[in-house]
């Protein structure tokens, strides 16, 4: 009950933060945005992949969690898919609750003097292999998000080269005429200059005769 509780009000604030990026602090979000360029690599993929590459962000600790709520605000992430990502925050509130939920278990056992060894080392178990679950997803959410960024800044690369590649051949093409100008506009004199010494020639000619 307790994690259903923590969900819905981390959601409700998520959101909320999301449309006051989206729509009334965005002038004031762009420049926190400054502190995670991570956002400028993945901005466009959003826009395609919003849910799979928000729910790494929320399972990984690059941007923390309040940061991420304004700042998802002004990417080009469709509202339903921010709104539906909010699902992988499900890890670290069950770890929060069931961190809380022990330390209360653990007072009461101090308090009420009775020996619950077996209780406080299966308590103490129980919060060590969760820590390392949510560190091992972590880890490796962070390090499909690297590939995605790496993956997107592939794509941006390639998509310059094409565009200078793009660039390089219409300048060719314009080139062209000009060159064919030049050569018509040479031959032109070659021919004009042949009949000018021929004419000489034939004059010549009638002058010696």
């Amino acid at each position: 009950m307790a994690t259903i509780a923590v969900f819905i009000g981390a959601s409700a604030g998520a959101i909320f933060a999301f449309l006051l990026g989206r729509y009334l602090l965005r002038d004031w979000v762009k420049t926190l945005t400054t502190k995670y360029p991570v956002f400028e690599a993945i901005d466009t993929a959003l826009e395609d992949k919003g849910f799979r590459i928000m729910c790494l962000l929320r399972l990984s600790p690059i941007i923390p969690f309040n940061a991420l709520n304004y700042i998802a605000g002004i990417t080009a992430i469709r509202f339903v898919h921010y709104a539906l990502a909010m699902i992988a925050i499900l890890p670290g509130t069950i770890l929060y609750v069931f961190l809380g939920a022990t330390a209360g278990s653990l007072a009461d056992s101090s308090q009420s003097g009775d020996n619950n060894t077996v209780k406080i080392v299966s308590i103490v178990v129980g919060v060590v292999f969760g820590i390392l679950g949510v560190a091992a997803v972590s880890y490796y959410a962070k390090k499909e998000l690297n590939n995605v960024i790496q993956r997107q800044r592939e794509e941006e690369d390639n998509e310059d080269e094409n565009s200078a590649q793009g660039d390089i051949e219409e300048a060719g093409e314009k080139k062209t005429p000009v060159n064919s100008n030049i050569e018509s506009s040479n031959n032109e004199n070659v021919q004009d200059s042949f009949v000018t010494a021929n004419n000489e020639v034939q004059l010549t000619i009638e002058s010696e005769n």
